[in-house]
């Protein structure tokens, strides 16, 4: 798994640099926009995410990358586990340092007079402190469910076939909840009025971010599983 590991970060050293100009970017547009820098580690985390599960599955049709790399000394499994530690590694490696400039800046405004377009965005309180760490989470579990759910079929289909089935399937579940919503009963409904008005207390935040954050880390495992035995069985 390392050798694969590996492998991925030669693969996609300059894919990254080239993110890292277009993350600076977005969060600067988007912390101009809306005002804040909350949103930005969230953001940078799913670009990359997203952006690096669709980049990989491009580099496998290229050239035969695919074929060829399995001569190398790893097997299909190795392939798999490699590709989802380096994804979830750099993803979190690259948004983690947007989230502590973030942290930083907003700390050093509070001790020296900085521009006021930067002043306007930062950090002011601990509502903010607590809004930057709950979408950070959000951001992190968007990114892993997005990835658990297209890796497999990236795997399973290659680039061409699962780029024409992913947007139909991607619709299919996110609607799915408001299928669901439709079948449920008055007294389910009032307890998840209940439990969105807890959400939104100090308290329900931590919670539901644990558990969010519990929940995706299961099915982004979950997932690697399924993706080796696609792989396994894929001819190529």
């Amino acid at each position: 798994m390392k050798r694969a590991f590996a492998i991925e970060a030669i693969v996609f050293s300059k894919y990254i640099r080239q993110m890292l100009l277009s993350a600076v970017f977005v969060a600067s547009c988007l912390a101009v926009g809306t005002g804040s820098i909350i949103g930005a580690p969230m953001t940078v985390f799913m670009m990359l995410t997203f952006g690096m599960v669709a980049s990989s599955a491009a580099y496998d049709e290229q050239n035969g990358w695919a074929t060829y790399r399995l001569a190398m000394p790893m097997s299909r499994r190795d392939v798999v586990i490699g590709r989802y530690a380096f994804i979830l590694a750099a993803s979190l490696a690259i948004s983690g340092l947007f989230a502590v400039a973030g942290l930083g800046l907003s700390a050093l405004g509070q001790v020296v007079t900085l521009p006021e377009i930067l002043d306007t965005v930062l950090l002011k309180n601990g509502d903010d402190l607590m809004a930057y760490a709950a979408t950070s989470a959000v951001g992190v579990c968007t990114g892993l469910l997005l990835a658990s759910f297209c890796l497999p079929m990236f795997f399973k289909l290659g680039q061409t076939k699962a780029t024409h089935w992913l947007p139909f399937a991607m619709v299919l579940v996110t609607m799915s909840p408001f299928f669901v919503m439709q079948g449920l009963g008055e007294d389910t409904l009032a307890s998840i009025m209940q439990l969105l008005n807890y959400v939104q207390t100090p308290a329900g935040i931590g919670v539901m971010t644990s558990a969010c954050l519990g929940v995706s880390v299961v099915v982004y495992v979950a997932s690697v599983c399924v993706a080796i035995r696609f792989y396994e069985k894929r001819e190529l």
